[in-house]
């Protein structure tokens, strides 16, 4: 932005070794419009689009990815007048998590 100059560029190819070009190519590629500047940017354009498109897929892959490992972790409290459990002892095991912190000789430590 404001580095270029407003007037176009002229270019002069010259050769290191003796290099036979027919005048009519010679003329084409100095009135060609593109010059390694506006290739380089044009280079540069589509590498920045292509890396958009990538991240913005992997951004979408792992949103979707985190919904799924969120509704999996999520509970539904049953329904009102739902049926019991299947197992009726699987309430009453004592080795459960619920049975071992409402059990009267279960003190909680963390706290203090």
């Amino acid at each position: 932005m404001g580095s270029g100059s407003s007037k176009p560029e002229e270019h002069t190819f010259n050769a290191d070794s003796p290099v036979r070009f027919s005048q009519k190519v010679i003329d084409s590629l100095q009135k060609a419009p593109e010059s390694d500047r506006t290739r380089a940017q044009n280079t540069e354009l589509k590498i920045q689009s292509r890396v958009n498109e990538e991240l913005t897929r992997i951004r979408d892959a792992g949103a979707k990815k985190l919904s799924d490992y969120t509704s999996s972790l999520t509970t539904n409290p049953p329904a009102p007048g739902s049926a019991a459990p299947t197992n009726p002892t699987a309430s009453h095991d004592p080795n459960t998590l619920a049975a071992h912190l409402s059990s009267p000789f279960y003190q909680d430590h963390s706290a203090g």
